[in-house]
């Protein structure tokens, strides 16, 4: 059967694509491949091929069904996962301590760019004053893109779409905001003598 206008063609199931860049995929391919070569030779691979074995470790160290499904907060996880399964312990324990760069600005780490979040929701959350949608209209100035959208769950999309300098100011004006608000409340609930 022909498609036309009015039959539309099935269309196959997208694959999950997370944000890991080409620079972060090649290395957790070479160390799967690594990987797969020792186990194979120790024959633990159970007669899988390559890519089918790398899926199922891809699984079982991160949840994800490949390495392109994988984020950011996966790389070291999921790196650290396949230099064990190709003997490298030493390498595995580097990488899991180590912090890793987000961008060329120093200073600028995954790890510093998820507390950050974490320390500016958590003060919105403990916050009656303001709510994450001020956030979010932060966010938009800070980065000057008015249009960003941001998703669900801010933990996850505020370090993916903000450098650490970025979030820094971010934090401080929502801290700095929640204090001023505070204050005013308390000021208008004081009686005058």
């Amino acid at each position: 059967m022909k498609t036309t206008a009015s039959t539309p063609a099935a269309s196959s199931p997208k694959k999950e694509r997370g944000n890991l860049k080409p620079t972060e995929i090649k290395p957790l391919v070479m160390a799967a491949k690594a990987a797969y070569d020792f186990q194979s030779d120790l024959g633990n691979t159970d007669g899988q091929d390559f890519n089918t074995w790398r899926h199922d470790q891809c699984v079982a160290a991160v949840g994800k069904p490949g390495i392109t499904a994988c984020f950011h907060d996966h790389y070291r996880p999921l790196m650290a996962h396949f230099q064990i399964l190709a003997g490298r312990d030493d390498k595995a324990f580097q990488n899991l301590t180590t912090t890793g760069q987000a961008s060329k600005q120093e200073g600028d780490t995954h790890e510093a760019r998820r507390i950050l979040a974490h320390q500016i929701l958590d003060a919105v959350n403990h916050s009656t004053e303001i709510h994450e949608g001020y956030v979010v209209w932060l966010v938009r100035q800070k980065t000057r893109r008015p249009d960003l959208h941001l998703g669900k769950d801010l933990r996850v999309s505020l370090p993916d779409r903000c450098t650490t300098s970025q979030l820094t100011q971010i934090r401080d004006t929502v801290i700095n905001r929640i204090a001023s608000k505070k204050a005013s409340m308390q000021a208008s609930c004081t009686p005058v003598a």
